[in-house]
């Protein structure tokens, strides 16, 4: 039935046109459009080959790794269209959908993913906020008939800067980390050491996500959301934003 459902709802791709050439995202749609899934998928790699990225494409690719029996991709995807637009409704139906297929339960979003999404919100917020802190403190010492508004602004600014800047030195660059991976295997291991025979740390699921430390070979050294690290094989992961 889940299988019915999603090959019912991939069928609905965005129209609407990426940030890069029409003609070639026109070309994919159609492609999609009339089952051509390999030449679709060609062209929307291409499209994100040229940096041009949008919601919609990755949404797009998604649906297509789905027709071409590729969950890992499809999961992969589905959260690169996430993490550019962290409200795209039908890029998180698909996303659940391919989870509940899999086996695997759908994530449940804790505050520190929640903020995790929007990191430039914060720095944002942070950088207006120490502003209005600057710009307080020079009307509390240069005119001291405006120290009763200088304080209000200073109650309000403080600790306002204070909580984005925290949050900005938890969640970094957030869900757009250039060095986050999403596991595209079923289930990815988790060693000790870049060996095969190497002690299992933990095992992984799909669509789990890891930060890379660093790469050896076919390895890839990286932490994973608990804080736990080991060394992954580079095969059963790739990166959430694309280089």
């Amino acid at each position: 039935m889940n299988w019915l459902l999603i090959a019912w709802f991939g069928l609905l791709i965005a129209t609407d046109s990426s940030k890069g050439d029409p003609a070639l995202w026109n070309q994919a749609n159609q492609e999609f459009a009339a089952g051509k899934f390999e030449q679709a998928r060609a062209d929307y790699l291409q499209s994100v080959a040229s940096g041009n990225v949008s919601p919609e494409l990755f949404y797009n690719l998604g649906n297509t790794y789905l027709k071409l029996d590729d969950k890992g991709r499809a999961v992969l995807n589905f959260k690169r269209a996430l993490a550019l637009a962290p409200g795209f409704e039908p890029a998180k139906h698909n996303l659940n959908l391919v989870l509940q297929v899999a086996g695997v339960e759908p994530e449940e979003e804790s505050l520190t993913t929640w903020l995790a999404q929007y990191p430039n919100v914060w720095m944002l917020g942070g950088s207006i906020f120490f502003w209005i802190l600057a710009y307080s403190g020079y009307l509390w010492f240069i005119w001291p008939r405006f120290r009763p508004f200088s304080k209000i602004l200073l109650a309000i600014a403080i600790p306002c800067a204070a909580v984005c800047l925290a949050i900005v030195f938890l969640v970094g660059d957030g869900v757009r980390s250039p060095e986050r991976a999403i596991v595209i295997n079923p289930s990815a291991d988790v060693r000790y050491g870049p060996a095969n025979g190497s002690r299992v740390t933990v095992t992984l699921g799909l669509g789990e996500s890891v930060h890379l430390l660093s790469e050896r070979g076919t390895w890839s050294f990286c932490r994973t959301d608990s804080g736990l690290v080991g060394w992954l094989p580079s095969n059963e992961i790739e990166r959430l934003v694309p280089r």
